[in-house]
């Protein structure tokens, strides 16, 4: 059983208060947290992650969290508030890509990003990820 704090526990009609839209993810993952009643301890247990891993994604905003943690944290938490744009583009990475070398080329992708062919080809595989600061020049070109 899960204990629910005063000090932890954000009432889910409160969350009105909050401009979710300009939040970054340390605050999203705070306060999804929060409406769930869970301490940083309680979240790692239910969603299999180490205590160390959300305290480092709640105090780093250029915390680049990786899709098998957003993963999991989805499992547990509200996604429309936990979800910002660049989580949601990681989650679909590998059709976004795509269909963005279908649309502008590689070569014209990899120039316009910065990177080298090979980097966009394991990002449409999957085998590595866009990194927040890329994507804030991918949605430029979209």
């Amino acid at each position: 059983m899960i204990c629910q704090t005063a000090k932890n526990l954000i009432k889910i009609e409160d969350i009105e208060n909050y401009n979710i839209e300009f939040m970054d993810m340390p605050e999203r993952v705070k306060i999804c947290r929060k409406i769930k009643g869970l301490s940083q301890i309680q979240l790692a247990d239910i969603s299999s992650l180490d205590r160390s891993t959300i305290n480092e994604i709640e105090m780093n905003p250029n915390h680049n969290i990786k899709l098998e943690t957003l993963r999991k944290l989805m499992t547990v938490l509200d996604n429309e508030i936990l979800l910002d744009d660049y989580s949601k583009f990681i989650i679909n990475q590998q059709e976004v890509i795509q269909n963005l070398i279908d649309k502008f080329g590689k070569e014209y992708l990899c120039n316009i990003l910065g990177v080298h062919r090979s980097t966009l080809e394991r990002w449409g595989s999957g085998k590595y990820q866009v990194k927040r600061r890329v994507f804030e020049k991918i949605k430029c070109i979209t």
